[in-house]
């Protein structure tokens, strides 16, 4: 898999920069690498649910309380220090939001699948990698070609070809997420959701 200097290569290639050697070379091109690098790496991270980059905990109330609190939402637990992205908890009709490093909730218990900061570029897809190379290259453009129009166009190419390609796959590594209507929609539509299934009313 590649490694953090062969993903800056990709996008320095894509510039029509030099490459670099190592990210302490003393170049030009290391030195808005090592500026772009992190926060590119985490907004694709915060894109989509990465399966490899996926973890799921059980969150411990904080001990630490509210001054004061809206909607039911009384209780307050503390976030992993490496979450980038909530995707999902167990309590699916739990009210919640983040407040700093603190996840504020209605629910008594609580857990979240979240895609974690992940540095190890040896766990990254190869889609993930070829999306992640486009966006560095979008991220580092300016300051390298000094050319808003390239960036844009490498911005276009990101979200519109690689970053797809890497969520489609990532999508298809498991069994697809069955999408049920809301119990809303199923009066609107006269019957009731066992009827749906099949069930007797």
């Amino acid at each position: 898999m590649a490694d953090q200097v062969t993903i800056i290569n990709r996008a320095l290639s894509t510039l029509g920069a030099e490459p670099i050697v190592n990210l302490s070379d003393n170049t030009p091109q290391a030195k808005i690498a090592n500026r772009y690098y992190e926060e590119s790496r985490r907004s694709v991270l915060s894109e989509c649910l990465w399966n490899f980059a996926t973890k799921r905990v059980n969150l411990n109330q904080s001990t630490v309380p509210l001054a004061w609190t809206t909607n039911g939402m009384d209780y307050v637990y503390q976030l992993p220090s490496d979450i980038v992205r909530i995707f999902e908890t167990s309590s699916p009709t739990a009210q919640w939001k983040i407040e700093g490093d603190k996840l504020i909730t209605d629910a008594n218990q609580i857990g979240i699948k979240y895609v974690y900061d992940l540095k190890d570029t040896n766990a990254f897809s190869s889609s993930f990698v070829d999306a992640f190379a486009d966006k560095l290259a979008s991220d580092m453009c300016y300051a390298i070609l000094n050319s808003n129009t390239e960036a844009s166009r490498l911005l276009e190419k990101y979200e519109g070809q690689t970053l797809p390609k890497a969520t489609a796959e990532n999508a298809q590594e498991g069994t697809p997420t069955a999408i049920y209507d809301s119990v809303w929609v199923d009066s609107r539509l006269a019957y009731s959701p066992l009827e749906r299934f099949g069930a007797p009313t």
